[in-house]
């Protein structure tokens, strides 16, 4: 049964796709209330846009990989 599998809850959240107010509010949900043992979040690293030109990244023209990203962080940003 679902109660001694060592994975008893597996949810999926595309951070990069919500606004960041929005985000807030998730981690204070979900760290704060449901209080997992383990949380893993992913999301593009901005840095690695420096290999698709087309995306200018670094500078005041810098578009995300794809029109529906809300963010794209660095290392630095993914770590605070």
């Amino acid at each position: 049964p679902w109660e001694k599998s060592p994975i008893t809850h597996l949810a999926g959240v595309d951070i990069k796709h919500v606004y960041p107010p929005v985000l807030n509010k998730f981690f204070k949900v979900v760290l704060g209330t449901y209080k997992p043992k383990v949380v893993i979040v992913t999301t593009p690293n901005a840095e690695f846009n420096v290999y698709f030109p087309q995306l200018k990244y670094g500078t005041p023209e810098a578009t995300f990989r794809i029109d529906d990203h809300k963010f794209e962080w660095t290392r630095s940003e993914f770590q605070k």
